[in-house]
């Protein structure tokens, strides 16, 4: 716990030493990876939203439930003064009447892929506040996705750092000079990717990936720097290659074998993260059945299996290693006509969650879904999270408290003075603590004490 902490603490120094500034990068010249440049024929298709501040909000809620990462408490009351949670306040400008219903901190994504405005709408919707972008191939695009008024925070990773002839660098067409293929190659590509404005740095540990040599320089040149790392890994030999790396989060969990007993004390030891991404893979694991090239988009192979993927969750987590909730959405297909994300995951393999499929325009689609599975494939992780032996309150820190230290957002994913006023207001009636299923009885949702006016309602 002592050095995760010390890392939360170089991960906010880090925020505050490394400006988010749009530089030339060493990746010019190709508008599809990540580019540093901003001419006509990228801007034509950069994000745009003409929302302006509303200006001084101050805001009373009463009568809500307030959820503290722990437990619900009585119905009390919350102010908020100009998007920020205060405890004393003069003049209110509007009044909330949470009619009795639980008042939550908004929900944190900690693995998903940004590509739109509309995507952050989506997220919105669902009270998703914050989204952690885990790969970005266009730097003024993820630059104009930041600090949208009203709409979900965007934090990013920089282009991933992948290896000649990975999966990764097949499915994303990366030019050869972008790859990374020894250590020397690190200082250079971290230098870069911090450069663009990034958050953090991604690597995919994978087959023809960065070896562990490359990972480790990758990992040391973005620490020196006070500069965080996440690492994709979906096998027991790349997720100990991530651990022994000393990167400081792993997405995904192993899908073919048990995590050793001894690289979990040591994931505890160096105070990694994992992000298990469990919709992604309970529900490609149980279509891979009738459709194995499904298993490519997942990136792990023919013996992959859910209940293993759970398994490694469960000894993650009862080992106190931090989890935090993440989806990888929009890559989760949508489930076979007529049925639900349960019953697509009613196979042995991929235990269900009991949660409906998104509403979709183009639901009997089988491809991947690029709009539908933003927000409420998170409250789909949650239910997963549960089914792996974690309680409801656990569950929800997964989402709130847990990512927000993780990531150096010490701004929020908690209801208390002096955070961030983004919230999540559930039903009247609502209990999250009982059946996590009911955070999908959303009624209202705040950003950044602005509310969100589309939000989606339950049907349940």
């Amino acid at each position: 716990m002592a050095s995760l902490c010390w890392r939360i603490l170089l991960m906010a120094l880090a925020i505050l030493q490394f400006p988010y500034n749009i530089k030339a990068c060493f990746f010019h010249g190709d508008h599809d990876h990540a580019s540093g440049s901003s001419d006509l024929s990228e801007r034509s298709y950069m994000p745009t939203r003409n929302v302006s501040h509303p200006g001084r909000i101050r805001t009373a809620f009463l009568n809500v439930r307030i959820f503290d990462g722990y437990r619900l408490h009585e119905p009390g009351t919350v102010l908020v003064d100009d998007g920020i949670i205060v405890s004393n306040m003069s003049h209110i400008d509007i009044l909330v009447d949470g009619l009795g219903g639980v008042l939550m901190p908004g929900l944190i994504d900690s693995h998903c892929h940004v590509g739109s405005v509309d995507d952050l709408e989506a997220l919105s919707s669902y009270g998703v506040t914050t989204a952690l972008n885990m790969a970005c191939t266009s730097y003024p695009m993820c630059a104009a996705l930041r600090d949208q008024v009203g709409l979900a925070s965007f934090f990013t990773a920089g282009f991933p750092a992948q290896g000649p002839g990975s999966n990764h660098a097949k499915n994303m067409h990366t030019p050869a000079n972008m790859l990374v293929s020894s250590p020397d190659q690190a200082e250079t590509f971290v230098e870069n990717v911090i450069n663009n404005g990034s958050d953090w740095l991604k690597i995919t540990a994978e087959q023809n990936g960065p070896d562990q040599a490359t990972q480790n320089a990758l990992v040391a040149a973005a620490h020196a720097r006070g500069f965080p790392t996440m690492t994709h890994a979906a096998d027991l030999p790349y997720y100990k290659q991530a651990i022994l790396s000393k990167t400081d989060g792993v997405q995904h969990a192993p899908a073919d074998d048990l995590l050793p007993d001894d690289f979990i004390a040591l994931m505890l030891k160096q105070g990694q993260t994992s992000t298990p991404t469990m919709e992604l893979a309970k529900i490609i694991l149980a279509q891979a059945v009738t459709q194995p090239d499904l298993l490519t988009t997942l990136g792990v192979g023919q013996d992959a299996s859910y209940d293993v993927w759970r398994s490694n969750v469960v000894a993650m987590h009862k080992a106190g290693i931090p989890i935090l909730a993440g989806t990888d959405a929009p890559m989760i297909p949508p489930p076979p006509p007529g049925s639900s994300s349960s019953s697509a995951s009613s196979s042995s393999s991929a235990p269900s969650s009991s949660l409906s499929a998104a509403p979709s325009s183009n639901s009997s689609s089988t491809s991947v879904n690029p709009t539908a599975n933003f927000g409420w494939s998170l409250h789909g992780e949650l239910a997963n999270l549960v089914d792996a032996e974690f309680s409801p309150s656990e569950a929800l820190r997964a989402a709130t408290l847990v990512p927000a230290m993780a990531h150096g957002l010490l701004d929020r994913g908690r209801i208390a003075p002096g955070l961030r006023a983004d919230l999540l207001l559930l039903e009247p009636g609502a209990q999250p603590l009982r059946d996590i299923r009911d955070t999908l009885r959303i009624s209202r949702v705040w950003i950044g004490g602005i509310e969100y006016q589309n939000v989606t309602k339950s049907s349940s």
